[in-house]
């Protein structure tokens, strides 16, 4: 929220611990239309425990959503773009991977 944003919420936040009828309703009204052009956090924006996807030029879930990958193929595309990082976990990602490979060859294609 932008200083005007977080304003008009005190406005709004102080009205209703009074009662709602301290304010004349114009100011009011103009402080719930500022609100209404709040930005709306992303989840995107987030990340718990590190930022080895948020630094990728293309997120692992974006590539994963937009090219509609399953499971299997999400935390191998997640694991390989993590090996490498600080807050990766290396060869274990890399052999975490080719598991899920494994896995995807016997569940899938019953070799």
């Amino acid at each position: 929220m932008n200083n005007a944003q977080l304003l008009a919420r005190m406005v709004l936040d102080f009205d209703l611990d009074n009662g709602g009828h301290f304010l004349p309703d114009t100011m009011l009204k103009l402080a719930r239309e500022l609100l209404q052009f709040a930005p709306v956090p992303s989840a995107l924006d987030d990340q718990v425990g590190g930022d080895h996807y948020r630094s990728c030029k293309i997120q692992p879930v974006r590539y994963i959503e937009a090219n509609e990958l399953l499971f299997l193929e999400g935390c191998v595309v997640k694991r390989i773009t993590r090996h490498d990082k600080p807050t990766g976990k290396g060869r274990q990602d890399i052999e975490k991977a080719i598991h899920e490979l494994q896995l995807l060859l016997e569940l899938r294609y019953n070799e």
